[in-house]
């Protein structure tokens, strides 16, 4: 997937979950479906914790990057891949990783909602710009750290992105039907 196409599959992930948070009752935001799951709301702090990592990462310097992560050494991994990946780490993974980490969302109210949507939307607008500035091929070279999958490229990190929003609106759409 070429940068241009990215960008618009990284846009199109964000206004659908945006467009879906928009279209709940404001009570659904902080009703779980069960005492295990997260509310909508967590799951929207959640995204925009990962969505604020990718945009910060995208605004460091290339060759801080280089340095601190070092450059892609193996076949880059194309969407579908990447996304089979995430799903098989998903399976292996230590539940208390997944309960306890940076990208674990506190409890949100439902006065929070509008600012996360805000926020969610100027990450999106941020993560496109940042990408539409960077070379085609630093985004299959340069690497940043990814907290389950481990060093991915620039353009692995931003299918992640797309494809994670994509995961947890499925998530909320079947939670909430």
């Amino acid at each position: 997937m070429d940068k241009i196409e990215l960008i618009k599959r990284i846009d199109k992930s964000f206004d659908d979950l945006i467009h879906w948070f928009k279209e709940q009752p404001e009570d659904a935001f902080i009703l779980r479906s069960s005492p295990d799951k997260w509310t909508a709301g967590q799951h929207a702090l959640h995204l925009l914790k990962a969505a604020s990592a990718y945009d910060k990462g995208l605004s460091i310097n290339k060759l801080i990057l280089k340095y601190k992560f070092g450059t892609n050494n193996r076949r880059e991994r194309n969407f579908e891949e990447t996304r089979a990946r995430y799903k098989e780490k998903l399976l292996k993974a230590d539940p208390s990783f997944l309960k306890d980490n940076d990208f674990t969302p506190q409890s949100v109210s439902i006065d929070d909602k509008g600012v996360i949507l805000s926020k969610l939307n100027s990450k999106s607008q941020s993560i496109q710009s940042k990408l539409a500035k960077w070379p085609e091929s630093k985004l299959s070279k340069l690497l940043f750290p990814h907290p389950a999958m481990g060093k991915m490229t620039v353009r692995e990190m931003a299918y992640f992105i797309a494809f994670h929003n994509d995961h947890h609106l499925e998530i909320l759409e079947k939670m909430y039907r």
